[in-house]
């Protein structure tokens, strides 16, 4: 029996869940993930079985007109039961709720199996030379 998965998106009231959000992206991202980050986020997206965060995804946005979607990652003993998808799908909700026109992501190149990931939800790839970073 698998066991249940609470969702929930946070927008600015992420004090009850500071220390789980940092040690869930600790191992992932080092100091780097930092108190500045969390609070720097337009919404942090937690999925919990009881006590214990197994996905979080992040957006980053003005709330008008752009948001991007990032750091959405799942714990591996958990992947492939929908978590990550089901994250998505509700900051997205919460991006349209809120009228953001543009939502995009960028997807890490380390793992090419996300492309299918992200276009089953919706996400379109843009022409090669349309993303630029500095």
């Amino acid at each position: 029996m698998k066991e249940e998965i609470q969702y929930l998106v946070l927008q600015k009231e992420y004090a009850d869940y500071r220390d789980k959000i940092m040690d869930f992206y600790k191992p992932e991202y080092g100091d780097s993930f930092n108190e500045e980050t969390m609070n720097n986020s337009a919404f942090i997206g937690l999925a919990l079985t009881g006590e214990t965060v197994v996905g979080a995804g992040r957006v980053i946005s003005d709330l008008s007109r752009h948001a991007e979607l990032v750091d959405l990652i799942v714990d591996p003993a958990w992947r492939k039961q929908g978590i990550g998808s089901e994250l998505a799908r509700r900051l997205v909700d919460k991006l349209k709720e809120n009228k953001v026109r543009y939502i995009g992501l960028v997807k890490d190149p380390n793992y090419p199996w996300l492309k299918d990931f992200y276009t089953k939800l919706g996400f379109k790839p843009l022409p090669a030379d349309s993303y630029f970073e500095m």
